[in-house]
């Protein structure tokens, strides 16, 4: 009996490391494909949406100085 709980107990172990290594792969492919593309088009889009996106941080920004009170400094 003993030994068959052993069993159980390094199965469900096995499992987990399994699922572990599952997540760290897909992180890494995830982390792979933000920074990897698939072509020139593909970079030149991000390149674009992140050039929007401080774009508009620092439209936001320069407008926070001129704003009263406490809401500036909490926008």
């Amino acid at each position: 009996m003993k030994t068959n709980l052993d069993q159980n107990s390094i199965a469900n172990e096995h499992q987990s490391q399994t699922k572990r290594i599952e997540r760290r792969r897909k992180t890494i492919q995830a982390i792979y494909n933000l920074t990897n593309y698939k072509s020139y088009h593909a970079f030149k889009k991000a390149n674009a949406r992140l050039n929007l996106f401080f774009g508009v941080l620092a439209i936001g920004g320069l407008i926070s100085c001129f704003m009263a009170g406490q809401f500036g400094a909490i926008f």
